[in-house]
């Protein structure tokens, strides 16, 4: 039998600022990722986190963006100037420089390896170019191996680690400069 997608292996892509009618589509994404992540063994997302209302506050904040395929949301990407209070102990390449933060972070798990985690990522870097920043700062659960390829892949480097409260695992801090 001859699996059928209905996107092609580089989809066309658009990126826009996320919107509250986003907001059901984004929630089913979170869900698969933490299915996903959870097969993994992986609690770096659960029940608690992320919630809806944090993608309620992004947007009312402006600082989350979507990625939309054939009019359907395949991803999405928070990125803002507020750094995690754990960062502190991380020794960054651009220390005392501003930096965009990236924070909730995915693609729809049936749409992996098709660019959309890269164009969110130039986004990111599209955005940290427009707030005068000198790099851009992320992490993800050690465990999450697709997340930190595509962070090398993109030109991330790693500085650190950290640890979540409620979290099992240590978490690799990165870095890019712009």
């Amino acid at each position: 039998m001859v699996k059928l997608s209905l996107f092609p292996k580089s989809p066309k892509k658009l990126i826009r600022k996320a919107a509250s009618k986003d907001l059901d589509a984004i929630m089913d994404i979170v869900w698969r990722t933490i299915m996903l992540l959870q097969s993994e063994g992986n609690q770096q997302w659960s029940e608690d986190y992320p919630t809806r209302d944090d993608f309620v506050q992004d947007i009312s904040e402006g600082t989350l963006y979507v990625c939309e395929v054939n009019k359907t949301v395949a991803g999405f990407i928070c990125c803002n100037l507020t750094a995690p209070a754990e960062y502190a102990s991380v020794v960054w390449t651009a220390s005392g420089s501003p930096a965009l933060f990236i924070h909730r972070f995915a693609v729809s798990t049936d749409l992996h390896r098709k660019g959309i985690g890269t164009a969110l990522l130039q986004k990111a870097e599209a955005v940290a170019v427009s707030k005068e920043c000198k790099s851009i700062r992320t992490d993800t659960c050690s465990l999450n191996l697709r997340m930190r390829a595509l962070f090398a892949t993109n030109g991330y480097e790693k500085m650190g680690e950290v640890r979540f409260k409620g979290v099992p695992h240590v978490f690799y801090c990165f870095e890019k400069m712009i």
